[in-house]
């Protein structure tokens, strides 16, 4: 099974003939880094909450279990964290977005789920593995249509891309001409919109506290995969 920011890595990558969806969008480091933590959260590791500091409340990370994962950038991430429970979901979010895209594009690589493009003189560009590409828009489209029958996991996946303002340009092939741009424009920010409710949808109907905390502390790291100055999600 792959982690939510090999998964989310992977739904932004591109089919063998299509151009890169959004470079802007899929180079970003900052989804992986919250992926990271977001799937230590989903393994029970780590959790996320509200902590009174000197002044105001703070969105903090803390360790619950420091069992290692058997994941060598969860584990790191586990245990860095562990060192320093103080910080912020922001904190650690920056913290850990540098180096990641290289990290997981290496892991895909690896377990050929991508391919670089060698058509193209942009070492950046690869394709992906059909399949595996279309099983995890599947289960996006699937979130999106039928909200309520989502699991926690592809709540979160859908959560974390609609955040990082990357639903559109996985889903759809952006085009550059000005008739077709405004509209783009408003389908993207409805597609965020829907995709941060996918956590809030899921929350409506958790079975349990840990669900609804799980929920809670995902939201709050996902926020963080935000663009500096982004409006698509209004």
């Amino acid at each position: 099974m792959l982690t939510i920011p090999e998964e989310a890595l992977l739904a932004q990558a591109r089919p063998f003939g299509r151009d890169l969806p959004d470079p802007q969008i899929w180079l970003r480091e900052e989804p992986l880094a919250a992926g990271r933590l977001i799937e230590l959260i989903l393994s029970r590791r780590i959790a996320a909450g509200s902590t009174r500091g000197r002044l105001l409340y703070r969105e903090t990370v803390r360790v619950v279990d420091a069992t290692p994962t058997g994941d060598p950038l969860l584990d790191e991430t586990l245990e860095s964290v562990g060192a320093d429970d103080r910080r912020t979901c922001a904190h650690w979010v920056k913290r850990l977005a540098n180096g990641s895209r290289d990290a997981y594009l290496d892991r895909l690589v690896k377990r050929s789920l991508l391919r670089r493009d060698e058509r193209g003189s942009d070492p950046k560009q690869y394709v992906a593995d059909a399949d595996a590409l279309a099983a995890i828009i599947e289960r996006i489209r699937a979130v999106l249509e039928q909200p309520p029958a989502a699991d926690l996991r592809d709540a979160a996946l859908v959560t974390l891309l609609g955040y990082a303002g990357a639903l559109f340009p996985i889903l759809n092939e952006l085009r550059w001409n000005p008739s077709a741009l405004i509209g783009d424009w408003l389908a993207r920010r409805q597609l965020d919109q829907a995709g941060r409710r996918a956590i809030e949808l899921y929350t409506n109907r958790a079975a349990g506290d840990w669900e609804l905390a799980a929920a809670d502390g995902i939201r709050m790291i996902a926020f963080e995969a935000e663009p500096e100055g982004w409006t698509g999600g209004g």
